[in-house]
């Protein structure tokens, strides 16, 4: 059972991913929170394994709620679902910690399949977003786990090879391995 905490300040939106999820016989959604604040607090509280957080949170925004969750709380995945598609709110998610990055402009059968992969480990992004992160990868500012997909480029790599590739680097970096 996948236990999930769903973050997004619009109570619509939380109570329509709910009832999308839980038609779902292995998620579970054991909370919500309106705040990035409520966020950190109901993490610590519920044990979620994956939080499926907005950017567009009060309180806390959700660049700072998602680096709290990913540096105290490392077993929890975080999967930002939002409406900001900019280079600068994707690298900024995925360089605090954020395994994922979905628009909402996907598909319900599209998140739960990402809800299930981030669950195992695996890195998933939205279609459009992977051209976001290349750009920043050319001037430096990528997160470290990601500094290899210029190479997929080169290798023609489809985009569930490099989330696996930026997946592997990531625990190699987590884990203090040289890359």
């Amino acid at each position: 059972m996948i236990r999930l905490l769903l973050v997004d300040d619009q109570n619509l939106i939380r109570e329509g991913l709910k009832a999308l999820l839980d038609l779902e016989p292995d998620l579970q959604v054991v909370g919500d929170a309106d705040t990035g604040h409520s966020a950190i607090q109901q993490v610590e509280t519920l044990k979620p394994d994956v939080v499926l957080l907005d950017l567009c949170v009060p309180r806390i925004d959700g660049i700072a709620t998602t680096q709290i969750i990913c540096d105290r709380f490392p077993k929890t995945q975080v999967l930002v679902l939002t409406t900001l598609d900019d280079e600068e709110s994707v690298a900024n998610a995925l360089k605090v910690g954020a395994t994922g990055y979905l628009l909402k402009d996907l598909s319900p059968e599209e998140l739960v399949g990402a809800v299930r992969n981030v669950h195992k480990g695996y890195t998933q992004l939205s279609p459009g977003i992977l051209p976001k992160i290349l750009s920043r990868v050319d001037g430096g500012a990528a997160p470290p786990a990601l500094r290899l997909l210029p190479a997929a480029r080169c290798w023609h790599l489809t985009l569930p090879n490099v989330a696996f590739l930026a997946h592997a680097q990531t625990q190699r970096c987590r884990r203090g391995l040289p890359n």
